[in-house]
């Protein structure tokens, strides 16, 4: 497939595929679902699809997005995740809106580890979550499996999916943003909290940010 790289490369623009399927899309995603007021005054669902601009995008990465965005909308809600009907109940209203936008994001989401138990934390991560490829309809589906089986910890929840293996940064970067819409910011450890440089600057960024969609 033409790509980025050919056009970086003397190419002409016109000729390239630059059709966007990244696993960063749906990762930055998440602050869709953060929005004030959302889903009232914006839907998490379609600035999550929004994100994916100005490139044209791959449906697959529509539909990971838009998971991602309403995943979080979903949680910061107050949503619940600790029954097993809780957890079947937001499984199929994610599978129901990826059918929507893409059968294949839906079908790997679907699919993705049907023999694990989603309803209690495993004892070591599953074999079949162990070193995920950057292939947006694995790496998705994957994280939000990591998220599910270690839900009731934010910390370990994290800690695993960054020692999984493969694209663990995207991975863990999906997992830290549901664990965190999820348990709040008070869950997350002050040893990680303190470490952060310029953490001041990030604040007043993220305050500015908030202030602008009130």
């Amino acid at each position: 497939m033409t790509s980025l790289r050919a056009v970086v490369e003397g190419g002409d623009p016109l000729d390239a595929d630059l059709t966007v399927v990244d696993v960063g899309v749906p990762f930055r995603a998440f602050v869709c679902g953060l929005l004030p007021g959302a889903p009232t005054t914006a839907d998490p669902v379609e600035m999550g699809k929004q994100n994916c601009l100005p490139m044209p995008a791959d449906p697959r990465t529509l539909a990971a997005a838009a998971v991602i965005a309403d995943s979080v909308s979903f949680f910061v809600r107050g949503n619940r995740l600790d029954t097993e009907a809780e957890v079947k109940t937001y499984v199929r209203r994610e599978l129901e809106l990826a059918n929507a936008i893409d059968d294949r994001f839906a079908d790997a989401w679907d699919g993705i580890a049907p023999d694990l138990d989603y309803t209690k934390p495993a004892d070591d991560l599953p074999y079949s979550l162990i070193n995920v490829q950057p292939d947006i309809t694995e790496l998705v589906p994957t994280a939000v499996g990591i998220f599910l089986i270690y839900r009731s910890s934010l910390e370990r929840a994290i800690g695993i999916a960054a020692l999984a293996g493969g694209r663990t940064d995207a991975v863990a970067g999906i997992v830290g943003a549901l664990a965190g819409a999820y348990h709040g910011s008070a869950a997350i450890p002050a040893k990680w909290i303190d470490r952060i440089a310029h953490k001041d600057r990030l604040e007043s960024v993220a305050a500015g940010l908030q202030k602008f969609w009130q």
